[in-house]
């Protein structure tokens, strides 16, 4: 789309946010992972997963959304040193999901271009 009218301007993608999105944004989201700052496991949060993922969405919908700090570990080199890990909690991760496929990020030109999702009118003035 964004290569066909370059001339058009995108300005959100909140509106292909729906709860079966979000819900297939969990569904792709690794849940094998460390907890972040908040200590919540994939277990705790699937515990209320439906209305967790509807108050999520309504976050990103509405703006009010932030990500929260990244948990900080540090990995042990071989040369002795650490590499910093940055471990985002799993409400980020399947935020950072569900955006990334609204995106549609196709970076093979440089460009992110959307799913065929979008509906018709929603691009530019």
């Amino acid at each position: 789309m964004a290569r066909k009218h370059p001339e058009r301007v995108l300005t959100s993608l909140h509106h292909l946010i729906d709860h079966e999105w979000m819900l297939e944004a969990y569904r792709l989201t690794r849940k094998d992972g460390a907890p972040g700052v908040d200590g919540m496991m994939a277990m705790d949060y699937e515990a209320n997963l439906e209305a967790n993922l509807y108050d999520l969405q309504a976050r990103i919908k509405s703006g009010r959304y932030i990500a929260p700090p990244v948990r900080r570990h540090y990995i042990p080199k071989a040369d002795g040193t650490e590499r910093p890990l940055g471990i985002p909690t799993l409400e980020d991760k399947v935020a950072q999901r569900a955006i990334l496929l609204a995106a549609g990020a196709d970076l093979r030109d440089g460009l992110p271009v959307l799913l065929v999702r979008l509906p018709t009118g929603t691009i530019g003035p």
